[in-house]
Formats: C-alpha cells, structure tokens, sequence
C-alpha cells in the first residue's frame, strides 16, 4: 500500500545507491493523499508505478506515470 510515499522514495533511494538504474513501483492500494503522488513523481527514482484499482483515488490519478490495474478478474472470473 501507498500512502504518503515517504517509504517508498527512502527504498528507492536505497536501490539507486545499491546500483539500480531503473525502478518501477508495483502496490496493491494506491492511497496517494494530498501531493503523494506527485512527491514519488517528482523523486526521479521511478519510471513510473503501477497500482491496482481497489482504492477509487488511484484511478482517478492515472495517467502516464501512474498506470491502473483492475483486480476485478480476481473476484469475477468471467470478466
């Protein structure tokens, strides 16, 4: 889960100086109050973070650095 984004830019953070030179964030909640979202994009660390659609928040943010994914094949099979 993704709140403040606070956790996730010291991890990322964490990685780039371990080496890492390309960093994509996968969460399952994408919370993202008030300037979240912008605070990872503004980071430089991500090439951008993928979220599922179980918090109505991440889909209103989608855009091209913040990507959605639907969970709702999980509970209806036929979807």
């Amino acid at each position: 889960m993704i709140r403040t984004g606070g956790s996730l830019i010291q991890a990322g953070r964490a990685y780039r100086d371990a080496g890492a030179t390309k960093m994509i964030a996968i969460t399952t909640h994408g919370l993202f109050p008030g300037d979240a979202l912008a605070r990872i994009r503004d980071s430089g660390l991500f090439e951008y973070v993928v979220c599922t659609d179980s918090h109505p928040r991440g889909r209103a943010l989608a855009d091209g650095f913040l990507r959605v994914e639907t969970v709702a094949p999980i509970f209806d099979p036929h979807l």
